[in-house]
């Protein structure tokens, strides 16, 4: 028996030539077109029998074998779809653009003259003449209008000049400031280009810590790079109004204003600043923050419209804490922390340890929910709040103030 395979692995044919089997001295000398004169004795029989379980066995190995390295790898692939986030990448990325801000530093270099006595009266001198320096910076911003509009980190363009705004085909242009908001830290440029894309925003309520989020910008000068990662928490608060996505997304030097996406392409939050901290030695890492994307349409649109953002404010400090409720459980709630000598709540009668449960008739479930109303809150306008103190519900009526600078 001889088995043979021809051709390529997708095409492989088997050639069997079954010759007469020379176990059995009585066969040998049979010649090839014999002929049984009549009915075979018990022995060739059984011999016949042998001959076939062992032309039938060869053959079933031979179509295994041939099931193993033909069958199996053509099939694999249309059974076992590779699973990725590049459509989501594909979407969102075109709207990121990569950020170089740049601005002229005049140095002077000073002296101390080394004699203990003149530099009582002598001090720090000017030496030699004044030089100058260009000092650069990177960051990253996100198209959330096809006019050119964009957001990204204040702190990536404050004090800056010259800003350069490179796009995911190569195009440059420069971008002007339309306005700031340092307590945010969230900046808003235009760039003048056509065709331009833009990201779509994410429904913020829908988002749950474990949801996969996409990090993109422009880490150390690498144009157009994605990480991978989750959000470790939602609210996380920096003691003011501001709240912070929390995520375990590497967001790196010039990340910053680039844009954090679900898995959809959407906007869920503009990158901002990763935890940078070394304990006992060791460093802290996975630890970012995202600015959600509710604050960044709410700061983006109040610049447009009136230049500035006006935010309201009631003198609060306040945060999510797990508090025990009657039947035993435990409920989030948002805490009263502590108050601003200053502020309007302080008068209204609100104390540290109230629990505030509604906001003008809003049921609270979150602090960073209370934070966005009352920044939304105009200067003049009042708020009404439901709150309970020792487990007993009270209102009071808080006039909302313009934050202090």
């Amino acid at each position: 028996m001889r088995i043979q395979f021809t051709g390529t692995p997708l095409s492989q044919t088997i050639a069997f030539h079954i010759n007469r089997v020379k176990i059995f001295p009585e066969f040998n000398n049979l010649p090839a077109n014999a002929v049984s004169p009549g009915p075979h004795p018990p022995k060739s029989r059984w011999l016949e029998g042998i001959r076939f379980v062992l032309s039938s066995t060869v053959l079933g190995l031979a179509l295994a074998f041939l099931l193993q390295r033909w069958i199996a790898p053509t099939a694999a692939p249309a059974n076992s779809s590779t699973f990725g986030y590049a459509e989501a990448v594909a979407k969102a990325s075109p709207a990121v653009v990569s950020i170089f801000a740049d601005k002229i530093v005049t140095e002077q270099q000073l002296g101390v003259v080394s004699d203990p006595t003149l530099q009582r009266f002598l001090g720090v001198t000017p030496v030699g003449p004044a030089r100058e320096r260009r000092e650069q910076n990177l960051g990253s911003a996100v198209l959330v209008r096809s006019d050119g509009s964009m957001i990204t980190n204040d702190h990536v363009i404050a004090g800056f000049d010259n800003i350069r705004a490179v796009l995911w085909d190569g195009r440059v242009a420069r971008a002007s400031v339309i306005g700031r908001d340092a307590q945010s830290d969230l900046a808003v440029l235009k760039i003048e280009l056509e065709n331009l894309p833009a990201v779509k925003f994410a429904d913020i309520n829908q988002l749950r810590a474990g949801d996969v989020v996409l990090a993109i910008g422009n880490p150390y000068g690498f144009t157009q790079s994605v990480t991978s990662g989750i959000i470790s928490a939602l609210g996380r608060s920096d003691g003011n109004s501001s709240t912070f996505i929390q995520t375990d997304a590497a967001i790196n030097v010039g990340n910053s204003g680039g844009a954090l996406i679900n898995t959809r392409g959407e906007l869920v939050g503009i990158n901002t600043a990763a935890l940078d901290r070394v304990d006992a030695g060791i460093a802290v890492p996975g630890i970012s923050f995202a600015i959600p994307a509710d604050v960044v349409q709410s700061v983006f649109e109040a610049i447009l419209r009136d230049g500035e953002v006006l935010r309201g404010w009631l003198g609060l400090l306040y945060d999510n804490r797990s508090l025990a409720s009657p039947d035993g459980r435990l409920q989030q709630v948002v805490m009263v922390l502590d108050l601003y000598q200053q502020g309007p709540a302080l008068p209204a009668g609100l104390l540290p340890g109230d629990v505030v449960d509604r906001a003008n008739g809003t049921v609270i479930e979150n602090a960073r929910q209370l934070a966005l109303l009352e920044a939304n809150c105009q200067p003049g306008q009042n708020m009404t709040l439901a709150a309970r103190r020792e487990g007993l519900p009270f209102e009071v009526v808080v006039p909302c103030m313009r934050r202090p600078r």
